[in-house]
C-alpha cells in the first residue's frame, strides 16, 4: 500500500467499525474510502440472495483496498448450470446447502458439488471461493469437512469458513421474518458477520499473497504501561491483551514471522521476556528484535532485511497513530494496525486482510524455524576458512519433483510471492499452472531443500516448455531462504535437463526486470550475452559450461518421482 499519512489515520478511525464483534450497518454507510481501491469483477453463482452480502460488504471491501465493479449473478439456480457471461476476477459459489438436505446424501452432495466446480474450473482461470454449509448439526460438519478433502487437489479453489459465522451467532443467525423481504432467513446479524468475513478475509485471502510477518510494538500495544517508567513488575496484561497473545500464538504457529520493535532499553526488554510469566512470548517467540532508541521506520528496515522479506510483506502494530503514519510515510509499503485498543487490536490481527483466511501448509509452517537455521548457515560460512569446503558439509539434498500435481499450490506460491530470484515475474496462478499442464509440451519442477540444520520444503520453482526445438524457461523462482549456497546452477538447469528430456540444445530465458529482483538478472546475465540492466529474452547453449555448472553443485541431486 502507499498510502498517504492522512489516509492512514482515516483508516484508523475506521477500525472500531470494521473489525466490530457485530459490525453496525447504519455506523459502516457514512464511511467513505479516500484511498485508492482496486477493482475486482465478481461473479456469483447461486441459488440464494447474495447480493445483499456482497453490498454490506463494500466498507470492509473498501478497508481491505478492494471494490466490488458492476457484479454479475446467475439465476436462483439449485442445479448450479453457471452463468459464465462475460469475464470475472473471482468466481464465488453461494449456495443454501438446506434446499439439498432432503434430496440427496451427504456423500452424493459432495460429489455433485465436486462436479460442478471442476466444470466451472475448467471454464474460468479466476480464482474460485465457495462458501461452505452455515449450520453446526453434524451432516454439515460432516460435508464441510469433505467438501475441504474434495477440492483440495482442484487449482485455486478455496472453501469459505461461513459456518464459523453460524457458529459464532448460533441462534442469533437465522431470522424467519427476513424471508418474506430477501427470500433468505438470515438475520441481519448474519448478513454483516458474513460481509465483514468476506471483504476483510475470505476475498483478499483470494487475491493477494499472504503477508509474511507481524511487527509488534511493545509499551502499550503488548501490555498497558511504559516499561522504562513502570518497570517489569509494574506494566499491566489484561485479559484483553491475553486475546492478543492467542491471536499470536495462532500467526507464528501458521508461519507468520514475529517480530518486535521498541523504543527502549534493550536489557529492560529482554528482562520483560525472561522474567514475566503472564507474558506468553520469549525471546525465541521472535524472529527478529530491534530495541533501541532509533527511529521506527528503520527498525522496519533492518526487521525487513533480517528476516529476508519486502517491506511489503510486513504488518507493523504501534499505539501511537502519529509514530504508525510516520513509518507509512517513510516506508510505504508497510501495512499498519493501530494499536488504539486492546480488544480492537485482538480483532484487528484475527480479521486483517491478507493476514488471515490462507490455507497453512508445510512451507508456511517451517518457515520460522528454517529463518533460524539460515542465519547460522550464514554466519559459519562467513567465518569458514573455505566456505565452500563449509557448504559441502552441511550434505545439502536438492528433490527434484517433475510435474506433479500436488506441488501446483507450492509453485504458484513461488511464482506470487517470490521477488528477489524469479526471472519473468509471471506471477503464475494455481488456475494458470493447472492450464499448463493440459497443454502438450508443459513442464513444471518443484525443488525442495534438506541439509544437516533444516528442513526448508520446496524452496525452488521451475516452468517451461518446448518451442520449435528449443526449450524456453518460462519462469524460474527460488525462495530467498535458498539464495547464497551457489545451488542456483544446479536448481534451474537440472530442473531444465528433467522438462526438456534429453541434454544439449538452446534454451530460451525470458526475463523482465522487477523492483527487487536483481539476483535473477545477474544470474541470467552471467550465462548470456545481455546488457547489464536490459530486459528481454537471452538464449543459451546447454553445452559443456552447464554439465560443469551442475556437476559442481555442494549438493546432491536426487530425482523423485511422481507416484502414479
Amino acid at each position: 500500500m502507499s498510502d498517504q499519512p492522512e489516509q492512514w489515520i482515516e483508516r484508523f478511525e475506521w477500525q472500531g467499525k470494521v473489525f466490530a464483534d457485530r459490525p453496525q450497518r447504519g455506523s459502516l454507510l457514512k464511511l467513505r474510502a479516500s484511498w485508492e481501491r482496486r477493482a475486482v469483477g465478481i461473479r456469483v453463482q447461486r441459488n440464494m440472495p447474495f447480493e445483499y452480502i456482497l453490498r454490506a460488504a463494500t466498507p470492509f471491501l473498501s478497508y481491505a483496498g478492494l471494490q466490488a465493479i458492476a457484479p454479475a449473478y446467475s439465476d436462483y439456480d439449485d442445479s448450479l448450470g453457471l452463468h459464465l457471461e462475460g469475464d470475472a476476477d473471482v468466481e464465488v459459489v453461494a449456495l443454501d446447502f438446506e434446499r439439498y438436505r432432503s434430496a440427496m446424501t451427504i456423500d452424493d452432495l459432495v460429489v455433485w458439488l465436486d462436479g460442478r466446480l471442476r466444470a466451472l474450473r475448467g471454464s474460468t482461470r479466476a480464482p474460485i471461493l465457495v462458501l461452505d454449509w452455515a449450520a453446526n448439526d453434524p451432516d454439515a460438519r460432516r460435508f464441510n469437512h469433505l467438501l475441504r478433502s474434495t477440492v483440495e487437489p482442484i487449482a485455486d479453489v478455496r472453501v469459505a469458513d461461513n459456518a464459523a459465522v453460524a457458529h459464532e451467532l448460533d441462534d442469533a443467525y437465522h431470522d424467519d421474518r427476513e424471508a418474506q423481504t430477501k427470500g433468505m432467513a438470515l438475520s441481519e446479524a448474519a448478513v454483516m458477520l458474513t460481509a465483514q468475513r468476506f471483504g476483510l478475509v475470505w476475498l483478499p485471502a483470494l487475491l493477494a499473497p499472504r503477508l509474511k510477518a507481524l511487527v509488534l510494538d511493545f509499551d502499550n500495544t503488548l501490555y498497558y504501561g511504559v516499561l522504562g517508567e513502570d518497570g517489569v513488575d509494574g506494566v499491566k496484561i489484561t485479559d484483553a491483551h491475553r486475546a492478543i497473545y492467542e491471536q499470536v500464538r495462532r500467526l507464528s504457529a501458521e508461519g507468520v514471522y514475529i517480530a518486535g520493535l521498541s523504543r527502549n532499553e534493550e536489557a529492560d526488554v529482554l528482562a520483560l521476556l525472561d522474567q514475566r510469566d503472564d507474558l506468553p512470548f520469549d525471546r525465541a517467540t521472535f524472529s527478529a528484535l530491534v530495541v533501541d532508541w532509533e527511529g521506527k521506520a528503520s527498525g522496519i528496515v533492518r526487521i525487513a532485511e533480517q528476516l529476508r522479506i519486502g517491506t511489503d510483506a510486513i504488518v507493523f502494530v504501534d499505539d501511537n497513530p502519529g509514530e504508525l503514519a510516520a513509518v507509512g510515510s517513510a516506508v510505504p509499503a508497510v501495512h499498519l494496525l493501530h494499536a488504539a485498543d486492546p480488544a480492537i487490536t485482538a480483532a484487528g490481527l484475527r480479521l486483517l486482510p491478507r493476514l488471515n483466511g490462507y490455507p497453512t501448509g508445510t512451507a508456511s509452517a517451517i518457515r520460522a524455524s528454517d529463518l533460524a537455521a539460515s542465519a547460522a548457515r550464514d554466519q559459519a560460512a562467513a567465518v569458514a576458512a573455505d566456505p565452500g569446503e563449509y557448504l559441502r558439509s552441511l550434505d545439502i539434498r536438492l528433490t527434484f519433483r517433475l510435474d506433479d500435481p500436488t506441488t501446483v499450490r507450492r509453485i504458484a506460491e513461488l511464482s506470487g510471492k517470490t521477488n528477489q530470484f524469479n526471472t519473468h515475474l509471471l506471477r503464475l496462478s494455481e488456475a494458470d499452472i493447472a492450464a499448463r499442464r493440459q497443454s502438450e509440451g508443459m513442464r513444471h519442477v518443484a525443488v525442495s531443500l534438506v541439509d544437516k540444520l533444516s528442513d526448508s520444503g520446496v524452496i525452488g520453482a521451475v516452468v517451461g516448455h518446448q518451442e520449435d526445438g528449443a526449450f524456453v524457461l518460462d519462469e524460474a523462482a527460488v525462495s530467498c531462504r535458498a539464495l547464497g549456497r551457489d545451488l542456483e546452477d544446479a536448481i534451474i538447469w537440472h530442473a531444465i535437463e528433467l522438462m526438456a528430456g534429453e541434454p544439449g540444445g538452446e534454451v530460451i530465458i525470458p526475463f523482465r526486470r522487477g523492483e527487487r529482483n536483481g539476483p535473477a538478472l545477474r544470474w541470467v546475465e552471467r550465462w548470456a550475452a545481455v546488457p547489464s540492466g536490459a530486459e528481454g529474452i537471452a538464449r543459451v547453449s546447454r553445452g559443456p559450461s552447464v554439465e560443469e555448472a551442475v556437476g559442481a553443485a555442494v549438493a546432491t541431486l536426487v530425482d523423485e518421482p511422481v507416484p502414479s
